[in-house]
């Protein structure tokens, strides 16, 4: 593909963008810093994986029969014809058009993204016990990053020569297959769910903390977080940095 380099480039600032949490130093210089959360509990990340892939799939299905599909069906697993097994599938036997296929496409991750408002919503609306917070923060954590992913992901498969899922379908029905609008078209939608997440990083950390067994005992710590936004200039490199505040 042409511009490769180029696309390669983009993504990887934007994802520095994303997973930045930017701290001040003594000459208040924004140093960018990153945070990996290391999730071992296969107890609670079997089940909620289980629950996103069943809603996600769920999104495609719902959306697609919305808009006349004949025949949709949707499952959790199902063997390749080339061998092995595909997690997650759904299909449909007739086109719906630019528009309709856009919106089937883009189901997953708008259920994906509406299962982890409902998960914020119990977290905060309801008294959960310790296991159950871990549980929802991780699906939380989950939906709140489908769509950055499958962005990530098919960019990155479509630079390698192969086709992708979800999102590359979407950049057919809006850009069809000229390099240059597929290249602006996956620049748009990585930047979109890049600021999105900036924008919401708050939620995120807090997600997070519980995942690390903070519990969500004391909701005023969470509820008054904000996150402060700001561009800076540092070291030869210009960027945003996040950074959240209590």
């Amino acid at each position: 593909m042409k511009n490769a380099n180029m696309i390669k480039s983009i993504f990887l600032c934007l994802i520095v963008v994303t997973f930045a949490n930017a701290q001040q130093d003594t000459v208040q210089t924004h140093i960018e810093s990153t945070e990996w959360i290391i999730i071992s509990d296969a107890v609670e990340l079997a089940p909620s994986g289980f629950l996103i892939i069943i809603n996600h799939e769920f999104g495609h299905y719902a959306m697609a029969s919305i808009f006349g599909a004949q025949n949709a069906r949707f499952g959790l697993s199902r063997r390749k014809p080339n061998g092995g097994r595909q997690i997650g599938w759904t299909e449909w036997s007739n086109d719906l058009g630019h528009f309709g296929n856009s919106c089937a496409y883009l189901g997953g991750v708008l259920f994906s993204r509406g299962l982890a408002e409902e998960s914020d919503c119990l977290i905060h609306h309801t008294s959960l016990s310790p296991w159950a917070q871990r549980f929802f923060s991780m699906t939380f954590i989950f939906g709140r990053f489908d769509f950055a992913r499958y962005v990530l992901n098919d960019a990155i498969v479509e630079l390698s020569g192969k086709q992708g899922s979800d999102i590359s379908k979407l950049v057919t029905q809006i850009a069809g297959y000229n390099d240059g609008s597929r290249f602006l078209t996956y620049t748009a939608l990585f930047a979109v769910a890049t600021f999105d997440l900036v924008f919401d990083w708050n939620r995120v950390v807090m997600h997070w903390n519980i995942l690390e067994g903070k519990s969500y005992a004391n909701k005023s710590l969470y509820s008054h977080a904000q996150i402060s936004i700001h561009p800076y200039f540092a070291y030869g490199s210009i960027g945003i940095s996040a950074r959240v505040v209590r």
